[in-house]
């Protein structure tokens, strides 16, 4: 089974008057709306739907009530219309399998008995956005940082326990009961059922069986809790460490031992309440150049910036959606994120960027983003890591008053479409010169994801030099490119008889070449040979990780038993190729590197900058070995921070 959501239809709900629909067929969906287009009202339409499963409906029934403070309904329908959320699921293996799913006003079919669709597929997905992030800025300097709050009210309702709670009369609920929600409200309206003193009837009877099993269903839940709360825990220090560029750093969750209830007042009187536990967010800082090489950060504010107090609440939240239930088969696992990086600066958005793009491998994402630049730099991605026929691409606004025939807020959706989408287009309705120049683009597109950034910003950087990256790439640039990577030169796509052809004469409104359609269509089929060797592409180490990671080289020859190491930093970012065996495998940059520790300076010096290819033949010759027998730099350079793996193992 392939389940997937298909599309979601809202109908009078928040910003849509009428009903919208956006058709995702199954894929990864990255929106891009502008502030007031509707954007975040399709998140909470998702989220809307799979929360009411939790609630029964006439706990629904006030987001469609017009008169309620509370409802959802848009603001320009009549109290009568019907406003309603429609989700369709399919099965992508079986596509004439599909379950909908719909609330609103007069439907609610999220119910039924027998249906563990959607239960499942609650407890799978996740939904997160700013509002969580940036949590960690609202406390002062002075504050611990303390979660309870944060989580009853954001993820609650996605945490699931190992079992269901059972009730002061010994049961389990009949369906659900497994999330942290469910186990917190059943134990807060609880309280009303338990027996009361007969001499004192507003005082709670501590003497029963009732009372006995609901303080252990109190420990139950402080043991479930905690147990959770480790593995999240461990799970956000392997996404600091490793993703996020925080390896120094490790979070410390510490939830409550036990649960306050019905606290003695004074004398023989208790307030019979269930008081809130606190779970508090602790740092340990591991540092050589600390006085004790370690320290605890109590408050978080007074120790990390901004960046790295939201890189930490995100490792938690993504922690959070990798523990989500994802085994059975008849579920959808999405996660679904709304303006996620708001408080990140650019630098720091690209790890987090890669990690959402790591996650795509386990949900069905939907990234929702009212920030240009953060959509292009992800859209970009996409398309460079050859991911994009997985995606669908949005982009959304409020329809201009002058454009629209309706007297209230109007949507304007449209996909957000490559310069392959819109050549295509140009193609289809015969407007071959706009087509070439959209090509052309794609061209350099595809030739800048392809090359290291220090070799085609030189082309691309500045008015003069504008144009001038394809022909440079079947210039000099070729083979400087194949000789920084030692790749094969036959596996570059061959563009110079279109360069020529069709993208140099039109990019200079040469209106006397002739141009044929099928030439457009055969470049584009040359083009899309850049689309494997671009997947191929791998970052070893980033250049905003560059003083975050120092390697080490050694070799030792196992037959006169001479070993040489050297250790170094990376001067520009460490990419590679992982091409098919039959292509020649792996493919390293010949990156600048400089040297920081040496077995024998007087064969290589501390301090010496030399490309990385030259260091290896410096040790291979001191250990008396050559290019053919010494190993290659994925098995003789590792890592010396974090894991300590070597090149083979990290990619």
């Amino acid at each position: 089974m392939n389940w997937k959501i298909d599309k979601i239809a809202l109908t009078n709900f928040k910003f849509f008057k009428d009903e919208f629909s956006l058709l995702i067929g199954g894929k990864h969906v990255l929106l891009y709306g502008e502030n007031g287009s509707g954007k975040s009202s399709i998140y909470w339409g998702l989220y809307t739907l799979l929360q009411g499963r939790l609630k029964n409906h006439a706990e629904l029934e006030k987001y469609f009530d017009s008169g309620h403070d509370e409802n959802l309904k848009n603001r320009y329908c009549r109290p009568e219309e019907e406003s309603l959320i429609d989700v369709l699921f399919k099965d992508f293996d079986n596509p004439a399998d599909t379950k909908s799913y719909k609330l609103g006003s007069t439907e609610d079919n999220l119910h039924n008995a027998g249906d563990t669709f959607l239960a499942y597929t609650a407890a799978s997905c996740d939904f997160f956005n700013y509002k969580f992030v940036s949590s960690l800025s609202d406390f002062r300097n002075s504050q611990k940082v303390e979660l309870f709050d944060l989580f009853e009210r954001e993820v609650f309702s996605v945490i699931e326990f190992r079992t269901a709670y059972t009730d002061i009369h010994g049961n389990q609920p009949a369906t659900g009961g497994t999330t942290a929600m469910e186990w917190w409200k059943y134990m807060n309206e609880a309280i009303a059922d338990l027996p009361v003193r007969l001499s004192k009837p507003s005082q709670i009877n501590k003497g029963t069986e009732a009372y006995r099993k609901y303080k252990d269903l109190l420990d139950d839940f402080c043991e479930e809790l905690d147990y959770y709360l480790t593995g999240v825990e461990g799970a956000a220090n392997t996404i600091l460490h490793d993703k996020l560029g925080m390896p120094n750093v490790d979070i410390v969750l510490t939830s409550p031992d036990e649960i306050e209830f019905n606290n003695l007042i004074s004398g023989d009187t208790y307030d019979g309440k269930l008081h809130k536990p606190s779970i508090y967010l602790t740092a340990k800082v591991t540092d050589a150049n600390l006085p004790v090489g370690e320290t605890t950060i109590e408050h978080l504010k007074t120790y990390f910036n901004e960046a790295k107090l939201t890189s930490i609440c995100l490792s938690i939240r993504m922690a959070i959606a990798e523990k989500k239930l994802n085994g059975a088969n008849d579920l959808v696992s999405f996660l679904c994120v709304d303006d996620l990086l708001i408080s990140l600066d650019m630098s720091k958005r690209m790890p987090v960027i890669t990690l959402l793009m790591e996650e795509a491998e386990h949900f069905q994402l939907l990234v929702f983003t009212h920030d240009r630049s953060f959509f292009n730099i992800m859209r970009n991605t996409i398309i460079k890591t050859g991911k994009e026929g997985a995606w669908s691409m949005f982009e959304m606004y409020e329809m201009d008053k002058d454009m629209s025939e309706k007297n209230y807020p109007e949507p304007y959706l449209r996909k957000s479409g490559s310069y392959l989408d819109r050549a295509i287009y140009q193609i289809t309705i015969g407007d071959y010169p706009a087509a070439a120049n959209y090509l052309r683009k794609y061209a350099e597109q595809l030739i800048k994801a392809m090359l290291p950034e220090n070799m085609h910003e030189q082309y691309t950087t500045g008015e003069e030099n504008r144009g001038k990256l394809l022909s440079a790439l079947y210039g000099t640039l070729k083979n400087e490119f194949c000789d920084a990577y030692d790749f094969p030169i036959g596996l570059i796509p061959d563009l110079d008889f279109y360069r020529e052809r069709l993208m140099n004469p039109l990019s200079h409104d040469d209106g006397h070449t002739p141009i044929f359609k099928q030439e457009l269509l055969d470049c584009i089929e040359e083009l899309e040979k850049f689309q494997p060797l671009i997947g191929y592409k791998k970052i070893v180490l980033g250049k905003d990780q560059l003083t975050t990671q120092r390697y080490k080289i050694e070799m030792t020859n196992a037959v006169n038993g001479i070993t040489m190491w050297a250790e170094f930093d990376l001067r520009e970012q460490w990419d590679m190729f992982d091409l098919p065996a039959a292509d020649g495998g792996r493919k390293y940059k010949n990156c600048e590197i400089k040297v920081t520790a040496s077995a024998d300076t007087a064969i290589v010096p501390v301090g010496k900058v030399m490309p990385v290819k030259k260091l290896r033949s410096e040790v291979y010759r001191a250990v008396r070995l050559n290019d053919a027998t010494s190993p290659g730099l994925g098995d003789c350079v590792r890592e010396m921070n974090g894991a300590r793996r070597l090149l083979s193992g990290i990619v």
